[in-house]
């Protein structure tokens, strides 16, 4: 199962069922960015949203409570998911910038955005945080990669 409460329900009442152990990865809190969100208007209908939410809430507390081990991105997010499990273990994403083996001044000052491009995202903070590093890196650039959800994103 991955970050989706409704479909953990489901799946864990089947791994239950065929004694299959189940296992839950969560890599990000959909239900509190929807509040979020909807509380500040980008994202749809915000009250639509927030009942969703709302009701998704306890879905993922009880498959969290079930889960034979929970995967979390970070140590930050095991934090958090440790109040429902005490079987959470800390599976980070992505890739060491090591692996890379590029030398330290060749990405000094790049910044890059790797995700989906929607208004909810509100990513005109990146234009600011280039002006910040173009202070002391004039050189700097910033590279998007992303598609958006909706051809206008």
């Amino acid at each position: 199962m991955r970050d989706d409460p409704w479909l953990a329900a489901i799946v864990e009442r089947a791994c239950r069922a065929s004694g299959t152990p189940c296992v839950d990865q969560v890599s990000h809190l959909k239900e509190e960015e929807a509040l979020g969100l909807a509380r500040r208007g980008l994202y749809g209908r915000p009250l639509l949203h927030r009942l969703k939410a709302y009701s998704a809430l306890p879905l993922r507390a009880n498959a969290l409570r079930r889960a034979n081990l929970v995967l979390a991105v970070s140590d930050a997010m095991a934090g958090y998911l440790g109040r429902w499990s005490s079987r959470v273990r800390v599976l980070p994403s992505g890739a060491s910038a090591a692996l890379l083996e590029l030398p330290r001044d060749e990405v000094a000052g790049s910044l890059v955005y790797v995700g989906t491009l929607h208004r909810m995202r509100e990513l005109e903070f990146l234009f600011d945080v280039l002006t910040r590093v173009r202070r002391t890196h004039p050189e700097a650039r910033l590279t998007v990669v992303g598609e958006g959800l909706e051809p206008r994103d």
